[in-house]
């Protein structure tokens, strides 16, 4: 992930010095890495450990397997997406477009940097960072990732990340003595954040609203739209309160001491279950407008 980011940069530099002007928009992924260079690096990492010692022939060999991953993956990509996203057949040295010596020998002085320069440093910082974080905030990368190559979802997912690290190392003895319904307000807040943050189209559009939930852009904390929200789901509101709270729990309990309401109770129950889930997928199918995100997919 860290050398697709890397190689992102390197791209962006020096297509935008090419081109004279600012050019974000490299590879076939909506987000900032290129994953041909961390496939690249993770091979050389992997199969030229053995080299180190010979600089000459780990040059030779970084130049060589980013050669042939260069080429499989031009291949392939024009097979599967019917494109090109780089054709090197107007430069010196070329195979079919697909690599050429030009390309090639940077990717192999980038090979012997890897080993002897980013490695070293990149493993000495991670043997020093704890394994539970270094767990988390990787499970928690990848869970953004696989809902989509955009930045909104690689930040919603550190984002839960990051969360767990701050309640694990140092605010977890605090949230436990809170009351129950701060508690519930808390927990309530930051899933709210996060539903704005995936659910945003770019992490501008998610910025914009999340500021606007206090009124920093402009927007007044209570406007027409405001009243017009709490006026159609005001029941809804009110029947969500009372079934966040134990008061119903208390009720049943309470009402189950006697033995013919607690067999009434057991029979209505799962009827009841059922009936408010058919009601509750009769109106997600039937709402034009679907607040459920994963309908988007």
């Amino acid at each position: 992930m860290i050398y697709s980011f890397i190689g992102y940069i390197v791209e962006v530099i020096n297509v935008s010095i090419i081109s004279k002007k600012l050019v974000l928009n490299r590879g076939f992924l909506i987000g900032p890495y290129c994953p041909i260079y961390g496939w690249g690096a993770l091979a050389i990492t992997i199969l030229l450990k053995r080299y180190m010692e010979d600089p000459l022939v780990l040059f030779v060999m970084s130049t060589l397997i980013c050669s042939i991953i260069e080429y499989l993956t031009s291949y392939f990509m024009e097979k599967k997406y019917h494109a090109r996203w780089w054709d090197y057949s107007n430069k010196k040295f070329n195979i079919n477009g697909r690599i050429c010596l030009e390309t090639l020998i940077p990717f192999g002085i980038l090979g012997v940097a890897i080993m002897y320069g980013t490695n070293p440093i990149l493993f000495k910082l991670y043997n020093q960072i704890p394994q539970l974080i270094i767990n988390i905030l990787i499970v928690w990368a990848l869970t953004g990732i696989w809902h989509g190559a955009s930045w909104n979802f690689v930040i919603w997912g550190l984002y839960f990340g990051i969360i767990l690290l701050i309640e694990k190392l140092f605010l977890k003895k605090y949230l436990e003595k809170l009351p129950g319904f701060i508690q519930r307000i808390y927990v309530l807040f930051i899933v709210m954040i996060s539903f704005i943050i995936f659910n945003a189209n770019n992490m501008k559009e998610a910025w914009s609203n999340i500021i606007g939930l206090f009124g920093v852009n402009g927007e007044k904390l209570i406007n027409k739209f405001t009243i017009y929200y709490l006026k159609n789901y005001f029941v809804v509101i009110i029947i969500a309160i009372i079934a966040s709270t134990p008061i119903i729990k208390n009720l049943i309990k309470k009402l189950k001491q006697n033995k013919k309401i607690n067999k009434i109770i057991n029979i209505l129950e799962p009827i009841l279950i059922v009936f408010i889930l058919i009601i509750i997928t009769s109106y997600a199918v039937d709402n034009s407008y679907n607040p459920f995100l994963y309908f988007r997919f």
